[in-house]
């Protein structure tokens, strides 16, 4: 790999770490499309999406675990962990393009009328979590793109900016802990490919420590509006995915 692809690798290593200390989302939505061109194994990046995501999930988790709702995120956290596996299951049965597609148009919509501050709220309880878990983990298994869903209920729900990240983060990790351990005993994990992700580590964590300051020093309204663009940039690189797969 020359150096200029290498460069572009840690690049997007270290913003995918500062949006995820930040927002507690939207690593892959950063990372994985860059990786995708440098690599040419979507296998590849799929593994290596999920070994950095899990890594920022934890590290960000243990410095907000006093902030933590733990009710919520353990529902979310089981929820994902059942909903994955049966999500791998399904992969090949599924048309993981309309899937795709359906994701994305919705989290643009959603996204637009937030931004429209129309009245859209779902109840505080844990069941729209479990059954947001549930489809995340089931569409992380079978397409990779579940996060929008638990944003997208979280959102709704109109939790604070500390509850909606670590939230989140407890959904990622669930999913990507299971979904790593899977690839490993399958057989499709490669050695090389852990070796690429520990030199990259550390562009994690340099953007992973920025995250987590700047969201302290943040406002409400400021971290909606990010957490709107987030949301709504993820719809937009799904529909383009699908446009272009």
């Amino acid at each position: 790999m020359s150096d200029w692809l290498i460069l572009s690798a840690g690049l997007a290593a270290l913003l995918g770490g500062v949006v995820t200390g930040f927002a507690g989302f939207g690593f892959g939505l950063v990372f994985a499309p860059v990786f995708a061109i440098l690599s040419g194994s979507p296998r590849q990046v799929v593994f290596q999406t999920m070994v950095l995501g899990a890594l920022v999930s934890v590290v960000v988790l243990a410095d907000a675990r006093r902030a933590v709702p733990q009710r919520a995120a353990l529902t979310i956290g089981v929820a994902a962990l059942i909903g994955t596996p049966v999500g791998l299951l399904l992969l090949g049965v599924l048309d993981a393009r309309t899937i795709k597609l359906m994701i994305a148009a919705l989290a643009i919509g959603v996204a637009m009328l937030r931004a429209a501050r129309l009245p859209l709220r779902l109840p505080d309880g844990l069941t729209p979590l479990a059954v947001a878990g549930l489809i995340g983990g089931v569409l992380n298994g079978c397409t990779g793109m579940g996060g929008p869903v638990p944003a997208m209920t979280v959102a709704l729900q109109r939790r604070n900016v500390h509850h909606s990240r670590t939230i989140l983060l407890s959904f990622n990790l669930a999913s990507f802990l299971v979904a790593i351990l899977v690839a490993i005993l399958s057989g499709l994990a490669r050695t090389a490919w852990l070796t690429t992700s520990l030199w990259l580590a550390p562009c994690v964590g340099i953007g992973m420590v920025i995250g987590i300051r700047a969201v302290k020093y943040i406002s409400a309204e400021a971290f909606n509006a990010f957490f709107l663009m987030l949301m709504a940039a993820s719809g937009v690189l799904g529909l383009l995915s699908v446009l272009l797969g």
